[in-house]
């Protein structure tokens, strides 16, 4: 029946390129999204499984896209030890990133036809994200905890070292 339509489905994005606020994704770069769900009789597409993968990152999560009028959508996702320098040439503010790792979790919702008007919020942990500053010897060691929302960042804490030195914001 139409109330138990379920989809299970692959989508290769490799050869696609696209753009999204600071985020861009080149054509030939490893990219691909899978989704498990079903359809219902309500016309909500729920996403019981949904992995987003570009090079060697992978966000995973679930959601419900209402077809109809509204094409309101909510969404959570989240990624673990996922290499910072593997998507550093994707988001620009991660664009000098040489090594680290990032826990990202995230959740929101919006209308699927102005993505520009999307809300989130979530955290980002970075893990001995290291990158070359200008005027710097030895490269910098990123250590730090933020809260995200609706294109703000917010530093709970961090470390920033080189070498033998050590700031701590708080």
């Amino acid at each position: 029946t139409f109330d138990d339509f379920q989809f299970i489905t692959e989508l290769n994005l490799d050869s696609t390129g696209y753009k999204f606020s600071t985020f861009k994704k080149i054509p030939g770069d490893t990219n691909s999204i899978s989704m498990e769900g079903r359809l219902n009789t309500a016309n909500f597409v729920e996403f019981k499984t949904f992995k987003y993968k570009i090079q060697d990152a992978i966000m995973r999560g679930s959601g419900k896209l209402n077809l109809l009028d509204s094409q309101d959508f909510i969404f959570n996702l989240f990624g673990e030890n996922i290499s910072v320098k593997s998507i550093a040439l994707n988001f620009s503010p991660l664009e000098a990133m040489e090594s680290g790792v990032a826990n990202i979790s995230l959740k929101g919702n919006g209308t699927w036809t102005s993505l520009e008007n999307l809300n989130y919020e979530g955290t980002i942990k970075l893990g001995d994200a290291s990158f070359k500053a200008e005027g710097f010897t030895h490269p910098l060691i990123l250590n730090a905890n933020l809260d995200l929302e609706n294109y703000k960042s917010t530093i709970n804490s961090a470390t920033l070292a080189s070498s033998d030195s050590a700031i701590q914001f708080t």
